[in-house]
């Protein structure tokens, strides 16, 4: 995304051009990301994020292709392409990847540990983005078009891990507790529901006040 202007003037577009579409990739994101609030808790966490990582390999291998078309063959409609399959992987990514890793990982730990698993997990994501950031430059210039094949091969990666190791940390209310069950006719939650969770932290003892 840091590089968005810049892989579109390579894509074929001119410098106005590529900054428009800069502009409505983030408007994609936007929208996307309030698509994913309302998906998020029907879906599922698992499901929304292997959602989210075949869409984002569609989209970037897509990318791949015009991006050859556009810069080896001179196909001029490839360019044009070049921004729809972008704005498909940036559609994806913030459906899942983007959204559901922000509070997953406190669905995964229990109390004790979540402030130093959630800080370590912020370190680790903020340092491989400013390292891929600084890499992608380098890839490109010596990959060039085919760059991005290295992106979808991680989220493969990313992907299997996903399907193998990644439990599922939500569930239905009416699977948990059937009294949490909401119908068209009952709009209301009781008490007990709104303390329920299907997470780490419906398995934790209540804290006994002191004497």
């Amino acid at each position: 995304m840091y590089y968005s202007t810049s892989i579109f003037r390579k894509a074929g577009l001119d410098h106005l051009y590529s900054a428009y579409a800069s502009l409505a990739m983030w408007l994609v994101y936007l929208t996307f990301s309030l698509i994913s609030m309302s998906l998020v808790d029907r879906l599922g966490r698992r499901v929304m994020l292997l959602l989210s990582h075949s869409g984002m390999m569609v989209g970037m291998s897509l990318f791949t292709v015009f991006m050859v078309l556009s810069g080896q063959y001179a196909v001029d409609w490839a360019k044009y392409a070049c921004i729809g399959s972008i704005f498909l992987w940036m559609a994806f990514y913030t459906t899942g990847s983007s959204s559901v890793s922000w509070f997953l990982p406190s669905e995964m730990f229990p109390q004790e540990a979540r402030t130093a698993a959630m800080t370590w997990i912020s370190v680790l994501s903020s340092g491989c983005s400013v390292m891929t950031s600084f890499l992608f430059p380098l890839l490109v210039l010596v990959l060039e078009e085919y760059t991005f094949l290295l992106f979808v091969a991680a989220i493969a990666m990313g992907t299997v891990c996903i399907i193998s190791t990644l439990p599922e940390t939500s569930c239905p209310r009416s699977d948990c507790f059937p009294e949490c069950h909401i119908t068209k006719s009952h709009s209301w939650i009781s008490k007990k529901c709104l303390l329920a969770r299907c997470s780490p932290m419906a398995r934790l003892e209540p804290i006994k006040p002191l004497d």
